[in-house]
């Protein structure tokens, strides 16, 4: 007598494999967001040494956005004539594809002790025109990834808050500074930028940020 599956039964191990694959899917992605946050920390960890041992040799941190020592602007520096690190465009595990490195690497902001971010153009109030463009002027520094939701959290063309207002308001607001900020309590795949910061940082969000 030939014994087969009944539909029931089929239905059954479907229905098993389904719940399986609910469990096991989510888990997945769970590790894998882990996975890179993990990798992103240990590289703002190698690119921190690196601006500390410049900051040591050059007696000020490397140039900000826009502005170039020698020829070769912000991050650059790390690189060549002396290697404190094999590239300085270290890519984010979280960006999305892009032929463009800087569209994929991972961000470096200076800063001054007005917790104003320098750039090569002024965004009044909350940045200024460096009036030394070895950055000599920068009084901490921070790099940052964009996190889980691959993008970056008050950046752009007009974020709500924008990163430059959040810094400068950070100790009278702190909360709309920590919105920038991902936190895996909040569930690992959850918004915000992953931090790292150095240097003489006084604010709120410099204490905020990964160390």
């Amino acid at each position: 007598m030939n014994r087969a599956f009944t539909l029931i039964e089929l239905l059954i191990v479907v229905a098993i494999i389904a719940i399986l694959a609910a469990i096991a899917v989510p888990n997945f992605l769970e590790a894998q967001t882990r996975s890179k946050v993990s990798r992103v920390k240990a590289d703002m960890r190698s690119l921190a040494t690196a601006v500390e041992s410049y900051r040591i040799d050059a007696n000020h941190y490397p140039p900000p956005y826009g502005v170039s020592v020698m020829g070769r602007d912000s991050l650059s520096v790390l690189s060549t004539p002396v290697a404190y690190i094999t590239s300085a465009k270290l890519i984010d595990p979280f960006a999305l594809q892009n032929t463009n490195i800087s569209k994929v690497a991972l961000t470096y902001e200076a800063v001054n002790a007005m917790n104003q971010i320098i750039e090569a153009s002024p965004r009044p109030p909350f940045s200024i025109t460096p009036t030394d463009p070895a950055g000599a002027i920068t009084s901490w520094w921070w790099v940052a990834s964009r996190g889980p939701t691959s993008k970056f959290a008050g950046f752009g063309a007009n974020p709500n808050p924008s990163i430059q207002q959040a810094l400068f308001e950070s100790d009278q607001n702190p909360d709309v500074w920590l919105s920038t900020v991902y936190d895996a309590t909040n569930g690992t795949i959850s918004t915000g930028n992953i931090y790292r910061a150095g240097g003489e940082s006084t604010s709120f969000a410099g204490r905020s940020m990964t160390r």
